[in-house]
Order: C-alpha cells, then sequence, then structure tokens
C-alpha cells in the first residue's frame, strides 16, 4: 500500500510504502502556462539527478549516466528519454 501526500509550496509529492518514502515532483502540469494537452510527468530524485549531471555535462553517455547514479546502462537510457 503506498500513500501520497503532498508537501506544501514546492510543488513535489512525498510518497510511503513498503520500499521506503520517496519525493517526486511533477514536470509538466503548469496552470495554464500553455501546457494543454500535455501529460504531467513525475519525477523522483534519481531523474533529478539525470538532469543535473545532463546539465552539467550534455555529452556524457549513458554508461557514464548509469555508473552516477547506480542503475543499468538500459534504465539511465529510458529516464532520459
Amino acid at each position: 500500500m503506498h500513500r501520497a501526500f503532498s508537501t506544501p509550496g514546492d510543488g513535489s509529492r512525498v510518497t510511503a510504502g513498503r520500499q521506503g518514502v520517496h519525493r517526486s515532483i511533477v514536470v509538466g502540469a503548469g496552470a495554464g502556462g500553455g501546457m494543454r494537452g500535455q501529460v504531467p510527468m513525475v519525477c523522483d530524485d534519481t531523474d533529478i539527478a539525470l538532469l543535473a549531471l545532463l546539465q552539467q555535462d550534455g555529452r556524457a553517455t549513458y554508461q557514464e549516466l548509469a555508473d552516477r547514479v547506480r542503475l543499468s546502462r538500459t534504465a539511465a537510457r529510458a529516464r532520459v528519454q
């Protein structure tokens, strides 16, 4: 069973379940910001770390990203795409 609740003010969501507590943010769900018809995407801490790494080095390979966030190359590639 998962329990989700919002964290006031920062737009994030905290989910508690069997595997611990996870914080995520929702991207693409702007209120009237020209995002109509788009599906919001939930980003967890790993996604945020991947985005930060790509901002630092946009030419990093999937293997380099995967090593830094402790995922397989395939999982890192799927999250980036």
